[in-house]
């Protein structure tokens, strides 16, 4: 039976995992990660949602087992950015400003970056982490517990730091990220390449997004 669990973070850098059927917080309180740094990010993870990935401010991702509050990996600790900079780099896709900066969010989806890719139910979903850098670019890699792997480079939608995204039934059975940035802008990429909209960046190994915008207005002018 699913279990509906409610997970609170903080810039003390406790994590909580509360059961919101509970009558009191004592009673409710299922787990308390100490994960060291303030937190920015939280999200679910696992064909059961018994794991939690953690974003900190100090740029570091882990990844724990929230029943247990049992620490699985600190990826990469502190030299995550350098690693994820050099699987991008490792990749194919090398181009001056192409370092990772900053970590957005990690999210359990299915990215459906590949179209001709057999995947089974059972491996469709996995571990995605978006990274970006200050001149708008966007990284979305796929976290294996063994391996880091860029799946796609967001280039040409943002002006700036992207600072928080989602995912989107695109119709077909995949799914389309959408990101918001300091710019002002929300950008809905197509990652399976079906898309009329215009092509960003290409590359055969890590591919790209297509893109739509979605540009707040400025209104303001001086009377």
């Amino acid at each position: 039976q699913t279990k509906t669990v409610l997970a609170t973070a903080s810039e003390d850098g406790l994590l909580s995992v509360y059961d919101p059927s509970q009558p009191s917080e004592d009673a409710a309180l299922l787990s308390t990660l100490n994960i060291g740094a303030p937190l920015r990010h939280i999200g679910f993870f696992g064909p059961n949602n018994e794991g939690i990935c953690a974003l900190t401010g100090n740029e570091t991702m882990s990844v724990w087992h929230w029943d247990s509050a049992q620490k699985v990996s600190d990826v990469g600790g502190m030299g995550l950015r350098g690693l994820l900079s050099d699987a991008v780099g490792k990749s194919g896709f090398s181009v001056e400003g192409s370092s990772v900066e900053y970590l957005v969010g990690c999210t359990w989806a299915n990215a459906n970056c590949d179209q001709d890719a057999q995947q089974s139910p059972s491996d469709s979903k996995a571990l995605h982490l978006l990274a970006g850098n200050s001149e708008g670019d966007g990284y979305l890699f796929r976290m294996d517990a063994d391996q880091i792997t860029p799946l796609r480079h967001l280039k040409g939608g943002h002006r700036g730091c992207i600072r928080d995204f989602c995912w989107v039934d695109n119709g077909i059975g995949g799914q389309r990220l959408v990101t918001g940035g300091e710019d002002a802008r929300l950008c809905e990429w197509d990652l399976s390449g079906t898309s009329s909209a215009p092509s960003l960046t290409s590359n055969h190994k890590m591919g790209s997004g297509k893109v739509k915008q979605v540009k707040r207005d400025d209104a303001s002018k001086k009377k």
